[in-house]
């Protein structure tokens, strides 16, 4: 009963994706051998829901090359596909991350990062707490993958992973209750010399180069190309990226050119080349800081500085 059960899930998900998903009168490229290769993996490992939805799925999957596929799966259990009813594709395509993710590059990654995803302004949280037990959404991950060809790597999890998973805030400020743990990007003296004055913008300065969790050079070097580390500023994140030829490291597209320039059990700091900017103020923005400059300026005018 169950295995009919969910049979007829998985019909029903393929009629309703491939009506969704694929455009009239147009036949879809056929899916990159590696997705072919990790959908019988996943066949012969026991996860036959994830497989077929694989095979259903690829050729339509948003994914950053046509030859090249660069991606990490995370297969849920038959019993979850049987158990949740039908998931829509959005919430499917959450367990699909256009990066490439080693076990070693999941464990260094600090408590409330966030793992893009192919879903739709939907992000995945890393809620791990323990060395060596990785956990997204607060789903257990297998330590090893299903499948790894360099190119695709699959991963079982214990269930479906929260579509609206939110981060308890309590945790985000960091790894520990007792002690809170920092990374801190310090810009060159240089490059804060033409904010010496602007006492009004010094807060968001210093905790836009804030993140609430330590992260050695170690940890920023094993990280995927493009992770994102929970930072202070609401609204605001920090991305690690590489250039071109995966030697220099950058966060929100300023070099580091001193890493582990001070270290102890709870804090980290990084030297970088330049200061980190704020995403584009909104008029309104610029004309409420105007306005708060101004009235500083009068009072200091009366002395009452």
């Amino acid at each position: 009963m169950a295995s009919l059960k969910l049979l007829s899930l998985l019909i029903l998900t393929i009629s309703v994706i491939s009506a969704v998903s694929q455009p009239p009168l147009q036949a879809p490229p056929p899916p990159p051998q590696s997705l072919v290769n990790a959908a019988d993996t996943l066949a012969s490992s026991g996860y036959t829901a994830m497989s077929l939805t694989l095979q259903l799925i690829a050729p339509t999957l948003p994914l950053p090359s046509a030859t090249i596929t660069t991606l990490t799966i995370f297969s849920p259990p038959d019993a979850a596909f049987a158990s949740s009813g039908q998931p829509s594709l959005a919430h499917l395509l959450l367990h699909f991350s256009p990066l490439s993710l080693s076990p070693t590059s999941l464990l260094s990654l600090p408590f409330s990062s966030t793992i893009p995803s192919l879903s739709p302004s939907k992000h995945l949280f890393v809620t791990s707490t323990q060395a060596n037990q990785i956990s997204i959404n607060n789903v257990g991950i297998s330590e090893s993958p299903i499948f790894d060809d360099g190119f695709v790597i699959v991963y079982a999890i214990d269930n479906f992973f929260d579509l609206n998973f939110i981060i308890g805030i309590s945790r985000s400020w960091g790894l520990s209750e007792d002690v809170m743990k920092w990374t801190v990007f310090a810009p060159v003296d240089e490059e804060l010399v033409r904010f010496s004055g602007d006492f009004l913008r010094y807060f968001s300065l210093f905790m836009r180069h804030l993140a609430p969790c330590r992260v050695e050079w170690s940890d920023l070097e094993e990280m995927a190309n493009g992770t994102v580390v929970s930072n202070n500023v609401n609204g605001f994140s920090l991305e690690i990226t590489k250039d071109e030829d995966n030697e220099i490291l950058m966060v929100n597209g300023v070099e580091i050119t001193f890493p582990d320039m001070y270290e102890s059990e709870w804090l980290v700091i990084h030297g970088i080349r330049g200061v980190i900017a704020l995403p584009e103020s909104s008029p309104e923005e610029e004309m409420d800081l105007m306005e708060e400059r101004r009235r500083v300026s009068s009072a200091s005018d009366r002395g009452e500085f």
